[in-house]
């Protein structure tokens, strides 16, 4: 069989990643055409690969359902090519990819089960999960992140959004100049209001999630030990990134709702490592024996200096006995992002 990728993908982490998901999705013998951009395998499951996969645009001249889905985006949204259902519907920083998410998803976990981001955020990962047909569990510091992690999943349900929409497309304006803020509020709205009819036109038959987004410190992770399939996360950045300051819309959602915010993004590095030893540790406890973790994190500099969190981060889950599968990286250093150097990708599996 013949599979084309998708028209934006432009990165070789990228194309790294549709390999290792189309291997762990049961395709034999896969290879990569770079000429033709084109990945040639053998599958006996062509039903599930075209629902599932991340980076194909077709297989056989059978359209993949993620193309369809970002072909009907096409025209609601703008921009952001790579967004569709609610994953536009207020602007998160540092969020991920969410067809890196998916893809993650599918690599970690092919045949199914409880995945669990414990730095949810906006819910990225909880998403893809669960229009994947897989559970899902995200938890965050964050109190506005829930709420709108939550609504974002709720999307997938059969569930009465009306007001909840309304309030997004209001926070988003908030992010706004003050004499665009009405015009901002309108266009968001009425493209999330399309999002969900578009919804209804494409779920038959696809398999749904159940998700469970809540407040909570990913260092002290509600869980019982080893309930987890598999873990998919991007920690934070810690000092690389004012999460409080850039954010008005959070911060409007805060004074509304008179609530106080407790950030793992630290001031400084040595509070920061403590605080991500301690999340690992955390996963760890809670991941069943021979799971997966996928992490992605990036190293920064510091005056000129790299400080090296994804070697660290690596340290952590080998001296805890995990077998590293895979490292993918991407370079940030020319996309202007704060003082972030690289993002890393990390893939590991516990041995016990």
């Amino acid at each position: 069989m013949k599979a084309s990728l998708i028209n934006i993908v432009n990165r070789v982490y990228e194309v790294q990643l549709a390999k290792l998901e189309l291997e762990a999705l049961n395709c034999q013998h896969v290879q990569l055409n770079l000429d033709r951009t084109e990945f040639e395998f053998t599958t006996e499951n062509l039903k599930q690969l075209l629902q599932r996969a991340s980076w194909i645009k077709n297989i056989d001249s059978e359209e993949t359902l993620i193309n369809k889905v970002l072909n009907i985006h096409k025209g609601l949204l703008r921009r952001w090519l790579d967004n569709y259902w609610l994953h536009y519907a207020y602007p998160f920083k540092a969020k991920t990819r969410p067809l890196t998410a998916r893809c993650l998803i599918n690599i970690i976990l092919p045949g199914g089960g409880l995945i669990l981001d414990p730095f949810c955020g906006s819910g990225t990962i909880n998403v893809e999960a669960k229009w994947l047909g897989i559970d899902t569990v995200g938890v965050d510091a964050n109190p506005f992140y829930v709420y709108l992690s939550d609504v974002k999943c709720k999307f997938f349900d059969n569930t009465n959004l009306e007001e909840e929409i309304k309030n997004i497309a209001f926070l988003y304006s908030q992010t706004a100049r003050r004499d665009m803020r009405t015009r901002k509020y309108m266009e968001r709205l009425a493209e999330m209001e399309k999002s969900v009819k578009l919804w209804q036109q494409t779920k038959n038959g696809l398999p749904i999630g159940k998700h469970t987004i809540k407040q909570g410190d990913a260092t002290e992770l509600n869980l019982e030990n080893e309930s987890i399939d598999g873990v998919v996360t991007s920690p934070p950045y810690g000092t690389a990134i004012d999460y409080i300051a850039i954010d008005r819309g959070a911060l409007k959602f805060f004074s509304t709702q008179q609530l106080k915010v407790k950030y793992l993004s630290t001031k400084n590095l040595k509070q920061y490592f403590p605080m991500l030893r301690k999340a690992y540790s955390e996963m760890d406890r809670v991941l069943k024996p021979h799971g997966k973790i996928a992490i992605i994190i990036g190293n920064q500099t510091r005056q000129g200096q790299i400080i090296d969190i994804v070697g660290w981060t690596k340290q952590q889950f080998i001296e805890k006995g995990y077998q590293l599968l895979h490292e993918l990286s991407e370079l940030l250093s020319s996309t202007n992002v704060f003082n972030i150097l690289s993002d890393s990708i990390l893939i590991l599996q516990k041995t016990g």
